[in-house]
This record gives C-alpha cells, structure tokens and sequence, in this order.
C-alpha cells in the first residue's frame, strides 16, 4: 500500500509540474493537458489495486501460505498442512501428540526461513521519496508563485475547460486580428499589463516564415514595425512566457469615388438659381457660408459617409 500511495501522489504532483513548466514555455493544448491527466489517473488507480491485491485478498492464514508456495513450494505446502491439521477437530482428537509435534517441527523449520525472499520486490522508499520532493516542488512554488501554480493545478485539473495561461510577462489583450495597409510598411505597439509580474527587457516578433524582429521595452511596452505585407499570415509574439498570436490580414487602402456638399444656410437671392447640391470642386462659389455637410462615398463597402 505505500508503494501505490506513493505512485498515486507522485503521479498527481508531476502532472501538475508538468504542466506548470510547459506553460512557460507556450500555452499547452488541452489535448497535452488531457493525456497528463489520464496518465495521473492511472497512478491514482493503482492503490484499489493494491488495496484488492495484497490487503483484500491476502486476509486468511491460507491465502498467505499459497502466496509464499509461489517463490516457496516446500514451505507453503508445510504452512498449508499444519493449518489444516490445526483446524481439523478429528485430527487433534484422535492423536493430540501427533498434532503437536507436527506443528512444532514447522514452526521450527518456518523460523529458519526468510519469508521476505517469497514477498514481492517492494520499492516504496523510491517512489515515497519521489512523491516527497514532487510534493517539495508543488509547496515550494506554492509559496513563491501561487497564482501561476494555482492556475497550474486549474488547467492539469480540467484539460478541457476555458481557463487562459497565467504568463508572469503580462500584456494587454490582442485583438484576433488586425487589418494593415496592402504593401505598406506598418507599426505594432504592445504594451505590458498593469501588475504584471515580469518586465522582459525585449520581445520578438515574426509573421510565418519572415524574419525575426526584435524590440526593446520602452514605457511599458514594446514597438514594432513591420515590412510590407501583401498576403494575410500569423503574427506571433515572444514576451518573457507569453507567446501570443495575431491574424495579420492587408486590405487595400479605401478609393474616393464621389463627393457632395449640401447648403443649410440661407441663399442669396442672386444664387437661387445654383443647385443646393454641389460637387466638390464648385464648393468655393459659396465662401461666406457658415454651416453644410458633406457627404462622401469611397470604394468600400460603406456607401456613405457624412462629415460634418
């Protein structure tokens, strides 16, 4: 039973390591995070095992002699006779010196053996040592980090679940995407959270296959400018443990198509006759006028756009 309890609290402690140090690294999949929880539940299942095997099963007198006839015949035979001679009222009636002296002669013969060379091989002190240094490890950083191992144990607990990273490096939220200029150069600011628990002195940047940028922290923050981009790709960042990502999508700059100004204020008599409706480039036959609209469509899916 100490061995299993020990597999079974090992088992518990390194999943929760485990996925504490992949963490940091990238944000595990729940898949990664499932498997780690199968295999700790397997350990866990191991003491009713053992519970069933060696304490449930191995209760009577009998079943002890059988199980030290499997390593030693001789003596798990002579254990079985004298247990049944002891128990067997006609027998001890017929001939109680008989019995007696049966039982003394494998008593004497049991007392020279070891019965530990017919047990199992036990290894309970290795893995009750490596249930207490997983344990070690789990208060340890308990004590140091408890939100990072608290989310630790959350996310070993419920692979599944919707339960974001902790990251010590801390940044405002993304969108999932961003939408750049077609075949322009364009910037990206980042900026660290309040509170956060780390302050990298850098981050990296790429989009797919292109090269690595790298910048520097300034105000809280990092700046990034990025080359052209003409297809949409993955901008993936690299922030101490946080490694978020972003849709890059480049659209085409908006294209003006038409333009009108409508009057509001009142018209001179002498101008009645002009349209109350202009294009753009007939707008300065009214310099005086103090209030219009205009009203403006571009290639877009907006049709119109009013601008005070």
């Amino acid at each position: 039973m100490l061995e299993a309890t020990g597999i079974a609290l090992f088992s518990v402690f390194f999943g929760v390591l485990f996925v504490f140090a992949l963490d940091r690294i990238f944000n595990s999949p729940a898949w990664i995070r499932a498997v780690v929880l199968l295999m700790a539940t397997a350990g866990v299942s191991s003491v009713p095992i053992w519970f069933q095997k060696w304490v449930v099963r191995v209760r009577s007198a009998e079943s002890v002699a059988k199980l030290l006839g499997q390593r030693m015949p001789a003596v798990g035979d002579a254990l079985l006779g004298a247990i049944e001679l002891s128990q067997s009222d006609s027998e001890q009636l017929r001939s109680p010196a008989l019995c007696k002296a049966a039982l003394k002669q494998v008593a004497e013969d049991s007392a020279k053996r070891d019965f530990l060379v017919a047990t199992p091989l036990s290894r309970h002190r290795a893995w009750g040592s490596l249930a207490a240094t997983g344990l070690a490890l789990v208060t340890g950083l308990w004590f140091l980090f408890p939100d990072a191992i608290s989310n630790a144990w959350a996310r070993f607990a419920t692979p599944l679940g919707n339960i974001p990273r902790y990251t010590f490096a801390a940044i405002e939220p993304l969108p999932m995407r961003v939408i750049v200029p077609h075949g322009e150069s364009f910037p990206i600011s980042i900026k660290l959270a309040t509170g956060s628990a780390w302050n990298p002195i850098k981050a990296t940047a790429t989009i797919g296959d292109q090269a690595e940028l790298e910048s520097k922290l300034q105000d809280k923050g990092y700046e990034f400018e990025f080359p052209p981009q003409i297809e949409s790709g993955t901008l993936s960042l690299s922030i101490g443990d946080a490694t978020p990502s972003v849709q890059i999508e480049p659209k085409l700059r908006p294209e003006l198509e038409r333009i009108q100004a409508r009057l509001y204020a009142a018209i001179p008599d002498a101008m009645r006759h002009l349209p109350t409706v202009l294009p753009c480039e007939r707008s300065q036959l009214y310099p005086k006028l103090t209030k219009y609209r205009v009203a403006a469509a571009h290639s877009l899916q907006l049709q119109h756009r009013v601008v005070p």
